[in-house]
């Protein structure tokens, strides 16, 4: 719920893992709120445009939280 909460309050959300971790400020939908309103199937498109450009999502956080986020 951390993240998801970082998501409502524009903070963004980074992939941090020392194997496969996105590179220092990397961090998808910083200064960008995310709610209820919001077209998800976009921002799940944002986010496979993070992993294109970033690395690979290996855990799938990133489609986790958009979803929970948009539903609160």
């Amino acid at each position: 719920m951390r993240q998801v909460t970082k998501l409502v309050m524009g903070e963004g959300i980074r992939y941090d893992s020392k194997a496969y971790g996105w590179p220092e400020n990397c961090y998808f939908l910083k200064g960008t709120k995310v709610g209820p309103t919001d077209d998800i199937l976009k921002l799940m498109e944002l986010g496979r445009e993070c992993e294109d450009n970033w690395g690979r999502d290996h855990g799938k956080i990133l489609f986790v939280y958009v979803s929970v986020s948009v539903q609160i």
